[in-house]
Formats: C-alpha cells, structure tokens, sequence
C-alpha cells in the first residue's frame, strides 16, 4: 500500500509517501498530509528526547498514523478498482439527470408512468432488458448479464454475497425494480415477500 515511511534518521510523510486517495466524489490528501505531518512531528520530539532517530525508534510514526491517515487509507484502498467502471461516472449519472428532469418537468403533456420513464433512461445509457434480466447494450460495455465479479472489479471487495443489504417493497413494479437493481454495485437486492 504504501512505501517504507522509516529509515535511520528519515521520516517520509504526505504526498511523498502516497498519501493521496481518489474517493470519486473527491481527492484527499491535503488532510492526510495534515495528519502525517503531525505524525512526523510527535515522532520528531520524541526522537530528539531520547537523542535516538535510528530506524526502530522513528517505526513510532507509523503508529501515530494507524488511528487517522494509515487507517483511512485501508478502508478505501479497493476502491479505485471500483471506480474503474465507466458507467460510474457516465450512464448511472446519465440515467439519474434524465429521470429527475422528468420528474421535475411540467409541460403540459399527459403524465408518464414513472417505470416508463426509468426503462426511457435505461435504455439511452446502454441498458436492454431481456428474459434474464437488465443488461448492458454489447456496442457499448458487455453482451451477458453483469455478476458480482465484474461490478466489483473482480470481486476484490469484501462483499457479503448471501444476504441482500437492499429490500424492495414487495409492490415495486418488475421492469423497473430491474432496472434499479442494476443500481446496486454488489446485486444484493431482495424482493420483500
């Protein structure tokens, strides 16, 4: 994950270090590099105290990092794998622009289902339905159904596959309960019985 940060008389820390992540909706660093500083600095006097900045004395910083910047880090290191699906930044904002402007439209034309309006989207996005289900169209992402594996880039998260963490009201109508389905990184959604 990331570089040694400790060496005899050597302390790397911020950006140097690879304290940078990418959470989609944002970068992060300046934070951590905040954070890594401070680090650095209790380690710094900690070092100078005792007049020892060997290598065993200066590993002090890295637990100064394990409660902020280091645990931080773990907790989203698998999701630029994530963030690697094009339809994240495209047909899933693509799809949820068209609907709420829709839905937020007055015209004076007759009311549309709302599921017709979510297939209308879908489909400008790259979606198809089948027999099987929602797919993506083959002349822009794939021609079979989307599993797990592939929506979390090859299933490197840790990703409870049994149980459904999304339920569905049992009403929801079956077109576009598909539809949003697809929605869900992991499938994990359930019909309510």
């Amino acid at each position: 994950m990331l570089p040694e940060l400790v060496g005899d008389g050597v302390l790397i820390a911020g950006d140097a270090a690879g304290m940078c992540m990418n959470l989609g909706f944002t970068i992060r660093g300046m934070d951590l590099a905040i954070a890594a500083g401070e680090a650095a600095a209790k380690t710094v006097l900690s070092a100078m105290k005792s007049d020892d900045f060997s290598k065993q004395k200066l590993a002090e910083y890295r637990q100064h990092l394990e409660s902020g910047p280091l645990r931080d880090m773990r907790m989203y290191q698998k999701l630029p794998a994530f963030l690697d699906n094009p339809r994240m930044f495209s047909g899933y904002p693509e799809l949820a622009v068209g609907v709420a402007r829709d839905l937020f439209t007055i015209d004076g034309s007759a009311p549309e289902l709302m599921r017709k309006k979510i297939l209308r989207h879908g489909k400008k996005v790259g979606l198809h339905q089948s027999n099987q289900g929602w797919h993506e169209r083959s002349d822009r992402f794939m021609t079979s159904p989307v599993n797990v594996d592939v929506k979390l880039g090859v299933n490197k998260f840790n990703v409870d596959e049994e149980h459904p963490h999304i339920v569905v009201k049992a009403d929801a109508d079956k077109q576009a309960l598909e539809l949003l389905v697809k929605a869900c990184p992991a499938g994990l959604y359930k019909k309510q019985e």
